[in-house]
């Protein structure tokens, strides 16, 4: 059996997206003969809001666990200089030395182990490297980090490695629309090229990822290992349940900026303001956590305040219980990329409302798998609504006849990723 050593910041019990990641290959790989060694941050159980997630491990060794799937490797977490500042004085005090501060340890974690406060990783996967064989590493990223470390590593060790995106780099969305952010992403670039050049594969998660990889690396072979949903998550649950007292919508999770929110808060203003006895309460899980985004909502919702339900952060049972009650599920364009939440959705075969039309590969799943509907506006968004509710109102539910979701499976992915081994040297 082949080992690969995966370098993975984000890992279970910290509860992200990202996290699931490289939990699926953790998980699945032995079903291919692959045996995972997994390095990662020590985490606890309760991440409820940003200053949890920097703060010291509790736990202060580097430990290291086999299970049934593979191997864990967890490595203590200490908080920088800068996130010391925080813990200690709150986010209003000390904003100048601060920011100082983020800069320097923005780019110089690249280069200088000194400003990495993550370098905990590289120094356990360097230990187990020089006294276990491995066959591969893969690296994910982000924090991009990790693939310095990849990089490194493979060099060192002469070991082949996969460098794999779950978001881009220095092509990120949010450094390409700010024009006064040039310096940073042509350091980035610079980084980025030196360090992934080496790798064998580049692995990323959607065909825009793809597409902007191949501008930098024209040479380097890019596959697509799209994210997925864990099969036997959805097999204790209640999929055909709704909840009978409102037309529940729920949406779980992080709100960037860049989603298109207000077209559904105007939407549903819409459907209120024709008829306000609707029994309709829109839930947003996990809302609390980016104040940003959350004071987004509330400046947005006027008139509509009581049909919205703001929640901290859940844990993953609790918000799959919540996406088993929901009438419908809610989800945003997502400027071409694919959200993950799309393939928590499928299993559920509940109708999924799409907030924002972008002719992407999320509409493009929706609609090949007869799963949803996609809105380009508000008024698009009312009517399938009124379409809905008025289905739920008639038989107790709504109704959804998705197909062909098998193929958004984590394990029907890990196994894709796993062939690609085979072709490396």
């Amino acid at each position: 059996m082949k080992k690969v050593l995966i370098l993975a910041y984000d890992f279970p019990p910290y509860n992200s997206m990202g996290s699931q990641r490289p939990y699926a290959w953790y998980k699945y790989f032995k079903e291919f003969n692959i045996y995972p060694i997994v390095v990662t941050r020590h985490w606890g159980d309760s991440y409820k809001n940003a200053i949890d997630y920097i703060k010291a491990s509790t736990e202060r060794e580097v430990s290291i666990n086999t299970t049934e799937f593979g191997t864990i490797i967890n490595v203590p977490y200490t908080p920088n200089y800068r996130d010391k500042l925080i813990l200690k004085y709150g986010l209003e005090s000390r904003v100048l030395l601060r920011k100082i501060a983020t800069i320097l340890y923005t780019f110089l974690q690249y280069a200088i182990f000194a400003f990495d406060s993550r370098k905990g990783i590289y120094e356990a996967a360097d230990d187990y490297l020089k006294n276990n064989k491995v066959d591969y590493i893969l690296a994910t990223g982000e924090p991009f980090v990790m693939l310095r470390y990849g990089s490194k590593l493979a060099k060192k060790h002469s070991i082949p490695w996969i460098a794999d995106y779950r978001d881009c780099w220095s092509l990120d969305l949010y450094l390409l629309e700010n024009k006064y952010r040039f310096i940073e992403k042509y350091i980035y670039t610079l980084f980025e090229k030196h360090y992934v050049k080496s790798s064998s594969i580049i692995t990323t998660v959607a065909p825009l990822y793809q597409s902007q990889l191949q501008t930098l690396f024209p040479k380097k072979k890019i596959e697509i290992i799209q994210n997925g949903f864990f099969e036997e998550e959805y097999s204790n649950l209640n999929i055909e349940n709704q909840n009978k007292d409102a037309f529940t919508i729920a949406y779980g999770g992080t709100i960037y900026p860049f989603h298109t929110l207000e077209i559904f808060l105007e939407g549903l203003k819409l459907v209120i303001k024709k008829d306000p006895t609707k029994k309709i309460k829109a839930y947003f899980y996990g809302s609390n956590f980016d104040l940003n985004q959350k004071e987004r909502i509330i400046q947005n919702s006027q008139g509509i305040e009581d049909y919205l339900v703001l929640t901290d952060r859940l844990n993953r049972t609790s918000l799959f219980e919540n996406y088993s009650n929901a009438s419908c599920l809610l989800i945003f364009d997502n400027k071409q990329m694919i959200s993950g939440k799309l393939y928590e959705y499928l299993p559920f075969n509940k109708m999924i409302l799409m907030a924002g039309k972008d002719d992407g590969p999320i509409e493009k799943i929706i609609n090949d798998t007869s799963s949803g509907i996609v809105c380009g506006n508000p008024q698009e968004l009312a009517n399938a609504l009124e379409k809905l509710y008025d289905e739920w109102i008639n038989i107790g539910k709504v109704n959804c006849y998705s197909k062909n979701i098998e193929h958004y499976s984590r394990r029907f992915q890990t196994k894709k990723l796993a062939d690609l081994f085979s072709t490396m040297t």
